[in-house]
Parts: structure tokens; C-alpha cells; sequence
């Protein structure tokens, strides 16, 4: 483990601006005693030096934009180290109090009758395959466990006994056989308790990086993204879905994989669902996803870029489909988190979900329109009595509100937001109380008289009409701070490539994890994002120069009752007049998870 610096963005965009000012090439002539050096030549402690001094003497003529200001604001304070060797790693994992909570409570399913087994060398192996980036294939990760003694001694010092089994008569002491160890996995993740588990330590680790850096906003600002993960299944459809024989060959094509499900999509500026027989789009913008399998879906924090809450669930659900219940999962572990805002693409950009982050959670959605939606010009009418006083008599697509006197679009003033006091995290608050403001101070020939500030509930249009509006009209630092916090989505896309492509967790193709058993998989998921938490923080400890051995025990019990294994979403509104939602936008009431057979030689290589 090697720690890395923090960026600094202030310094980026001062240099971005000098980079071909002829002061700063005097400074960098002058300093290097060379009239032929630029500012390629310069280490970039002296061009961080000349840039503030050029800064310093101008004064005000290179101030930052508000985009920038935001975009510095959202600097990430926490730093991913790298990593030197998997067995090392594992030790600085390993060494923090919650990590080992964390080993301390994650069991596995016990028999009803008999001996209960041990599940060390199973955890060991599951742990290192989430957690090592060795291999995508069991059976190798396996192997590297059972002959790499210093992996073996940092679980040996975890469980206090030898990895190994012990020996029966004339046999030397062995790690459990690889069918053994495979099918005691599915049993580790029985009942989402390894997710659960690791959510919790997860959390836990998360404050303590919040304790570290007080003035961060570690948990104020939220990301969520989705990526696509195939499962160990044919890879292709089942054919159309009108077709009397879809079922029977998609039961065919999932008989051993009864959790994953196939999606097919095609992006041309927004994600458009296909089916077999479907005109499919073509050109320099457009593309073509499709596979069988999973959606891993996560909300991280943006102030660090760590994971906090995720959850794998079958592709042919919507993206937005897994928020709700990371959001109840989030409060739950962390009540106090006081998140502010939640960023994500268009996929979560539906009034369902919006208003469930507004009056269920207090959390502004800052959720990208569709592009469609962003280049209409025409404004759309109100229903009747939408408008309180009446002098909004149009919506635009991008949130403006139309003064029904002028016919122009109003400034952005503000917004009211109703009371949470007295309300636990997904209780509801008052929707009327929520609404967004305008400023009409011109008039017209034929009308002089200014409207003032109009106002219209948010509840007409949940997913444009925001607390950070999706125009640049009134409130310029929200509009900024929205359009930071969009860019920072790339935060959350570098943890989908840490998981990919340096842990090996859910590639595509014939790199693809070969594990049948859902809940396997989302359990080496979770290892892994857990990973990258204890791993930040093992860092930060050592910068800090705090003692492992000087930290108190950490060892808080679960929360008392773990969230039962259904996804409860709210009753789909009613569309409003102005926006149509699209057949493939509604939520579904409640889903729950197939119950899954343990299959022994279900993992591994097919």
C-alpha cells in the first residue's frame, strides 16, 4: 500500500488558464536560467509556485467561474493508495477494529441437525477472490490460498486456529476441499447476510473517515450509479416476448441461474429498452448493450468517492428500481448521515423516485434530464388549478415556469421545502409544502404589471421542477452545483473500473466470474467494495499517524433487525398532464427475492 496525494483542482484550473501566458514564461525563463525552457520543462512544485505568484499580483482577473467554485468544492479529500502485494494488503485491511467486527460477525447458514461446519477456509477463499483482484476463477484463488502461507497467516491471526483442517489418521492437515469449499458458499451469503455485514463495517468505516476530515461533508453529498454484470449463463435472448414459447425458453436458458434476466438496450442520447424484432437505431452516436444477468447498483459518497450501500439485482428491472431500498438500507445503518443531495443520470430522472428522495428523505435529486427533454423549446400547459394563484400558466421542459400574463419563462428564485422535524428517515413529510419559486419583475406593452413571485408545487412535475434547477436562469450557484455534482459522477464509474478491472469482479465475456449462485457473487461484490473503504482508511490512519494498537475496540452489534428482503416501492403516481411517463418507467409494488437452492457444485468452472 502506497499512499497517494490528494488532487488539488484550484491548481489545475490556475494552470489550465497560464499555461500560454508570456508571464508565466518569463517566471519559468527567469527560474531555470534559461531562455528556451517552457512549461513542459518545470517540476510541477515550481509551476504551482509561479501560477500563484502570476495569481497573487492580478488579483481578480482569474477568478474562478461558479462552476468552478463548485467543482473545487467537490474536490475529493481521500486519495485511493495503491496497492503492492495481495497478502500485505489483506494485513492493513485486515488490522482495522472494524474489519475484524466485521469476521467476527459474518457467519454462514448452520445446519438444523449435526455439527455446525467451518466456514474459515470457505471465508478465506471468498474473501481473497472479492477482495485480492487475483483471478475471475475460483479454482485459482483457491489454489493461491491453499499454497501462499503469508495469505494463510493473515487469516490464521483473524480466527486464532490454523487455516487448515485437522488431520485424521495418517493424513497431514489440509485446507478443505475445493467442492467443499464451493458449496459451503452459497451459505455464506444466505440471507444477505454478508451484504448486510459488510454494509455495516462498511458504514462504520465511512465515520471514521468523517471523525478525520470534520470539514469534508463526508456523507452530505451522494452518487448513485448502476453497472451491467453478466452472469455464468448463455449470453442471448429468448427471442421476442410475444412469442407463446418466450417463457419456456427463458426458464430453458435460466435453469441455473433463476436470479438473472436478460436486458437489451440501445443509447442514443438516452437508454431506449429493445426487443427482439425492434428497429435498432445506427450511427456514430448510437450503441447496442445486451446480456444476461445483473445490475450492481450503488450509492457512494462523493467527498471520499468510497462506496456506502449496494445491491445486485436481475438486469430486466429498471436502474432506478434499487434506490429506494439502498436509501432505507443507508438510514438505517447511518440515521445521522444529513444527506443533502443525491446525483445520478437520467435513468433515475423519473417522479417516482424524486419525490421519495424529497418528502421520504429530505434529499435533493440532482438527477440528469434526458437529452431529448434538454432541447425542447415549447412550453407545455398546466392542468387547471395547478397553480395556486393562477400565474403560472406553463411548464418548460427544463423547469421554467411560464408566466401565464407574459408568456416568457421566470428566473429561478428559490424553493420552500416542507419540515422534517419529528420524522425518522422514510417517513412522510407534507407534499404540498414543497415548492419552487420564481421571479417576474418586467412586464409587457399591454400588460406593465410585474407578477412578482410566483410559485407552483413541486408535486406537478416531481423530476423538473428541483431545488437545483436544470437552467442557468436565476440561481447560477445551484445550476453550478448541479452540473458539478454531474461531472463528479465519474467518481462512481472509477469505482465500477477498481471493481472490474483491478479487483476482476464482473467482467464481460469469457472473463466473467464463473459463479452460478446470485447471492455468491453479490457476497464477492461486497468484499470488495468493503476492500476499498478499509483500505482508505488504513491509509488515512497512517497519514494521520495514528496507532492501530491505540484505537478502542470497535465492536458495535448489528442493527437489531435487518431489513426484510423486499423491495418496497412507492404507489406509482399518476402521471401528470404535462409529462406522460412512459410504460417502462412504472415501479413495480413489491419484489421479492427468489428463494435460491444450494446446489453443491454450483461454483467453479463450467
Amino acid at each position: 500500500m502506497k499512499p497517494r496525494k490528494v488532487p488539488n483542482p484550484a491548481s489545475k484550473y490556475e494552470q489550465a488558464n497560464l499555461r500560454k501566458d508570456p508571464q508565466v514564461k518569463k517566471w519559468i525563463q527567469r527560474l531555470e536560467a534559461d531562455r528556451e525552457a517552457t512549461i513542459e520543462t518545470v517540476d510541477e512544485d515550481k509551476l504551482a509556485f509561479i501560477t500563484a505568484e502570476v495569481m497573487r499580483r492580478r488579483g481578480e482577473d482569474f477568478q474562478p467561474d461558479e462552476y468552478q467554485k463548485k467543482m473545487i468544492e467537490t474536490c475529493p479529500v481521500v486519495a485511493a493508495p495503491d496497492l503492492t502485494d495481495v497478502a500485505t494488503d489483506l494485513r492493513h485491511i485486515f488490522e482495522q477494529p472494524e474489519m475484524q467486527t466485521f469476521w467476527k460477525h459474518w457467519q454462514g447458514k448452520r445446519n438444523k441437525h449435526g455439527r455446525a461446519p467451518d466456514f474459515t477456509a470457505a471465508k478465506a477463499v471468498l474473501t481473497v477472490f472479492g477482495m485480492g483482484g487475483i483471478s475471475q476463477h475460483l479454482d485459482t484463488v483457491y489454489e493461491r490460498v491453499k499454497t501462499d502461507s503469508a495469505i494463510k497467516a493473515v487469516f490464521e491471526e483473524l480466527g486464532g486456529r490454523p487455516l487448515e483442517r485437522p488431520p485424521s489418521r495418517g493424513t497431514q492437515p489440509a485446507l478443505l476441499h475445493y467442492s467443499r469449499v464451493c458449496e459451503l458458499l452459497p451459505r455464506l451469503a444466505e440471507d444477505d447476510a454478508c451484504r448486510w455485514q459488510a454494509m455495516t463495517a462498511n458504514v462504520e468505516m465511512v465515520k471514521e473517515l468523517a471523525n478525520l476530515h470534520p470539514k469534508a461533508g463526508i456523507g452530505k453529498r451522494l452518487l448513485v450509479d448502476s453497472t451491467a454484470v453478466e452472469a455464468w449463463a448463455p449470453q442471448h435472448s429468448a427471442g421476442s416476448k410475444d412469442d407463446p414459447q418466450y417463457a419456456k425458453r427463458e426458464a430453458k436458458l435460466n435453469v441455473r441461474t433463476p436470479d438473472a434476466g436478460f436486458r437489451a438496450y440501445t443509447y442514443k442520447g438516452s437508454k431506449q429498452d429493445i426487443d427482439v424484432g425492434d428497429k435498432v437505431p445506427v450511427g456514430v452516436n448510437s450503441k447496442t448493450k445486451a446480456w444476461r444477468g445483473y445490475y450492481f447498483q450503488v450509492i457512494a459518497d462523493q467527498a471520499t468517492g468510497l462506496p456506502l450501500v449496494w445491491m445486485m439485482f436481475n438486469a430486466k428491472h429498471q436502474e432506478f428500481y434499487g434506490l429506494l431500498t439502498l436509501l432505507r438500507d443507508l438510514h438505517q445503518l447511518w440515521p445521522d448521515i444529513n444527506a443533502e443531495l443525491i446525483a445520478g443520470d437520467s435513468a433515475f430522472s423519473n417522479n417516482e423516485v424524486c419525490r421519495t428522495c424529497e418528502v421520504d428523505y429530505g434529499i435533493a435529486p440532482v438527477f440528469r434530464l434526458k437529452p431529448s427533454e434538454q432541447k425542447k423549446k415549447t412550453y407545455i400547459p398546466l392542468e387547471s388549478g395547478a397553480s395556486r394563484s393562477g400565474a403560472v400558466g406553463y411548464l418548460s421542459y427544463q423547469g421554467h415556469l411560464v408566466c401565464d400574463a407574459h408568456r416568457r419563462p421566470l428566473a429561478y428564485d428559490g424553493s420552500e421545502i416542507a419540515s422534517r422535524a419529528g420524522l425518522r428517515a422514510g417517513q412522510t413529510s407534507t407534499e404540498g409544502d414543497f415548492r419552487i419559486r420564481a421571479r417576474c419583475e418586467k412586464g409587457t406593452t399591454l400588460r406593465p404589471h410585474a407578477c412578482k413571485r410566483p410559485s407552483l408545487r413541486m408535486s406537478v412535475n416531481w423530476h423538473r421542477l428541483t431545488r437545483y434547477p436544470h437552467h442557468n436562469d436565476g440561481r447560477p450557484e445551484l445550476y453550478a452545483m448541479r452540473q458539478a455534482m454531474l461531472t463528479r459522477l465519474n467518481q462512481i464509474e472509477g469505482l465500477f473500473n477498481r471493481l472490474k478491472g483491478g479487483l476482476l469482479l464482473g467482467g464481460s465475456g469469457s472473463s466473467r466470474n464463473r459463479i452460478l449462485d446470485k447471492g455468491a457473487l453479490e457476497a464477492a461484490f461486497s468484499l470488495g467494495c468493503l476492500s476499498m473503504t478499509a483500505i482508505s482508511l488504513a491509509n488515512e490512519r497512517i497519514q494521520h499517524g495514528i496507532s492501530v494498537g491505540a484505537i478502542k475496540s470497535v465492536n458495535p452489534p448489528p442493527p437489531a433487525t435487518r431489513p426484510a428482503q423486499v423491495i418496497a416501492c412507492p404507489t406509482p403516481l399518476k402521471p401528470a398532464a404535462t409529462t406522460p411517463a412512459p410504460a417502462a418507467n412504472n415501479i413495480p409494488l413489491t419484489l421479492k427475492r427468489p428463494s435460491r437452492k444450494l446446489v453443491p457444485a454450483s461454483i467453479g468452472r463450467s
